[in-house]
């Protein structure tokens, strides 16, 4: 992977850096449009910055999360290093060690922004030391890249890949001589330059295309995190297309199973409980018991489901922060819903 400034030259990244600092190889798998969020799930790594919140032994299934949904799990429980919890997707239901969750409040997410879908803020906000977390939508081609990382902006009518149709990634620099994006993937180093990739302009920055909402991680807890971008080493990618006509054949890993049984909640829902499961394993995940914030945010997602299609979140959210009740319980979440649903 060749290393870009911005400063006084035409193109920037900051893979080594950011590489060493935080998972940025761990920003990966589906993301949803910012209207249906906690639907889509990112990877497992990610997920095992959320683990508290969805506790694997309860819920067996990966398939991602949303880029905005990670964010804020990031700013609540931080997130481990990849050298601490190696990914394997066979351990994708097992839960990471004490020590990565010890270590995963040291990086929290303490100041973030959203990033403009234009790609001069976009490449401004790069040449200031900020690689950007995007979700793009990737077709057959993107699974078989050339030999030098380059693929190309799709074709119309070009057939979206059924496996990883949606998909987060890391803007970790540009090069305007080719005017390409470049690129950090999640998929190993066995894939495109070094799991590096190189994107026009035109694929990364068009809305038809880059869906979902475009951020930057401005300040982490830990005081060790270097962003500084690598120096230019005057060298451009090679954007030969010399894969068009082959594809990737993607291997079959079987994932360990999960427990049979759960453990005990230590409380019970009402049969009539309105939250779906993912509202339920919040819940289970905090010992039924959350605090203002959470339990606005199980709101949220229920607001999304079809079962909240008549619930009010903003003003039920509003009663919520009016209280002065610190501990939320499902019965609270019965009651608000039940109050605030047409």
């Amino acid at each position: 992977m060749k290393k870009w400034t911005c400063l006084v030259c035409s193109s920037t990244t900051w893979a080594a850096k950011w590489d060493q600092s935080k998972k940025a190889e761990d920003m990966e798998s589906a993301f949803a449009d910012t209207d249906d969020e906690f639907f889509e799930w990112l990877d497992p790594r990610t997920r095992r910055a959320i683990e508290e919140l969805r506790k694997p032994a309860r819920v067996p299934t990966d398939s991602g999360m949303s880029i905005r949904g990670c964010i804020e799990a990031m700013e609540l429980k931080g997130v481990c290093l990849a050298s601490s919890w190696p990914y394997d997707i066979g351990k994708v239901n097992s839960k990471p060690t004490e020590d990565c969750f010890k270590q995963a409040l040291r990086y929290k997410v303490v100041e973030k922004e959203l990033v403009q879908k234009d790609t001069n803020v976009m490449r401004k906000k790069l040449s200031e030391g900020h690689p950007i977390i995007f979700g793009l939508k990737l077709f057959e081609r993107f699974l078989s890249p050339s030999r030098g990382g380059f693929i190309p902006t799709p074709d119309e009518g070009e057939k979206e890949a059924a496996e990883h149709g949606k998909h987060a990634m890391l803007l970790v620099g540009y090069n305007d001589r080719k005017q390409v994006f470049i690129v950090r993937n999640s998929w190993g180093k066995s894939w495109g330059e070094k799991g590096y990739c190189y994107l026009n302009y035109d694929y990364v920055a068009n809305p038809k295309f880059n869906m979902g909402p475009l951020y930057i991680i401005k300040a982490l807890g830990a005081e060790e995190a270097d962003l500084t971008p690598d120096p230019d080493d005057g060298e451009d990618p090679d954007l030969e297309d010399d894969r068009a006509d082959q594809t990737l054949e993607l291997e079959e890993v079987e994932e360990e199973e999960a427990p049979a049984e759960e453990e005990e909640d230590g409380f019970d829902f009402s049969a009539e409980f309105t939250g779906d499961k993912l509202v339920r394993d919040f819940f289970l995940a905090h010992d039924g018991k959350l605090n203002q914030c959470e339990f606005v945010h199980c709101l949220k997602i229920h607001s999304k489901t079809e079962a909240g299609k008549n619930f009010s979140w903003f003003p039920a959210q509003l009663s919520v922060y009016k209280s002065d009740q610190t501990v939320w319980t499902p019965e609270d979440f019965d009651e608000v819903v039940k109050k605030w649903s047409e």
